[in-house]
C-alpha cells in the first residue's frame, strides 16, 4: 500500500518538493553553465586578442641588438599608416630597425644595454612623420657609431619619449660606479651627437661642393654652345667679290 497513490492519499509531500527543487536546481545549473560557457568563450576571445599583440607598452630593444621577434608581415606593410593600429605600427617600426646595419665595433665593445622606445613615442611617430624620421634616424645612428674612447666593455642605454627633449641616453664602461657610468655617459652620448654632426657638416659640404659642380658644368655646357652657335654663323656668312668700301 506504501506505494499507492490515490486522489492524493499516500502522497509524500517532502519527497515532492524535493523533486521539484532538484528540478529548479537542474534547470538553473543548465542556464548558469551556459552562460558561464559563453562567458569563458568571450574571456578566451579576448585573452586571444592580447596574445596577439605583439608589442604591448613600451619595446624594448637589447644593445647590441639582438631583433629575433620582427617579422616582416606583409599584411602590416601593404596598410598605409592611417590603417595601421598602433601594434601594427610597432610591428612596422620593428621591422624597419631590424633591417639598420650595426658596427662590428658597437658589436665588439658593448656587452649590454637596451634601447626603449615609449609608448607614447610610438603615438607621435605614427602621427608625425617628421618625428618618426628624428627616432629612426636616432636609432639608426645608435647602431652605426664607431670607434668613440669608451673602452672595450661597455653598457649603454637609450630611453625614446614623446619628444626630443624626453630622450635621454648614457654609456660607459661596466663594473663603474652609477656616478662614474653616468658622466661616463653624458660624455659618450656628447661625443657622439658632436661625431654625428661632423657627419653632417661633411655631407653637407659634400652635397653643396656636387651641388656647385654640376652648376659649373652646366654653365660650361652652355657657354660651348653659345660659342659653337657663334662660330656657325660666322661660317655661314657669304662675303661678295668685289666688296664696296665707303
Amino acid at each position: 500500500m506504501a506505494g499507492i497513490n490515490v486522489n492524493g492519499i499516500g502522497r509524500n509531500p517532502y519527497a515532492d518538493s524535493y523533486l521539484t527543487s532538484a528540478k529548479n536546481r537542474s534547470n538553473t545549473t543548465s542556464k548558469d553553465t551556459f552562460v558561464n560557457a559563453v562567458k569563458k568563450v568571450e574571456e578566451s576571445k579576448n585573452s586571444a586578442d592580447t596574445s596577439n599583440v605583439m608589442y604591448p607598452g613600451d619595446v624594448t630593444i637589447d644593445y647590441p641588438p639582438r631583433i629575433n621577434n620582427a617579422v616582416n608581415n606583409s599584411v602590416v606593410s601593404e596598410k598605409s599608416k592611417d590603417e595601421m593600429s598602433l601594434d601594427e605600427y610597432k610591428q612596422w617600426v620593428m621591422n624597419q630597425i631590424s633591417q639598420f646595419p650595426v658596427s662590428g665595433w658597437v658589436r665588439s665593445t658593448f656587452s649590454s644595454g637596451s634601447i626603449v622606445i615609449k609608448e607614447e613615442a610610438f603615438e607621435r611617430m605614427k602621427n608625425d612623420p617628421e618625428y618618426e624620421n628624428y627616432v629612426l634616424n636616432r636609432v639608426r645612428s645608435a647602431y652605426s657609431v664607431q670607434g668613440l674612447p669608451v673602452g672595450s666593455n661597455n653598457v649603454g642605454f637609450d630611453v625614446i619619449g614623446a619628444s626630443p627633449e624626453e630622450c635621454y641616453g648614457y654609456a660607459g664602461p661596466v663594473g663603474k660606479s652609477g656616478s662614474e657610468t653616468a658622466n661616463d655617459g653624458e660624455s659618450w652620448w656628447e661625443k657622439r651627437h658632436e661625431r654625428m654632426e661632423e657627419l653632417m657638416k661633411e655631407q653637407e659640404k659634400e652635397a653643396v661642393k656636387r651641388a656647385q659642380a654640376r652648376r659649373k658644368a652646366v654653365q660650361n655646357e652652355y657657354l660651348n654652345s653659345q660659342l659653337a652657335a657663334a662660330a656657325y654663323e660666322k661660317s655661314s656668312i657669304i662675303l661678295p667679290d668685289n666688296p664696296v668700301i665707303l
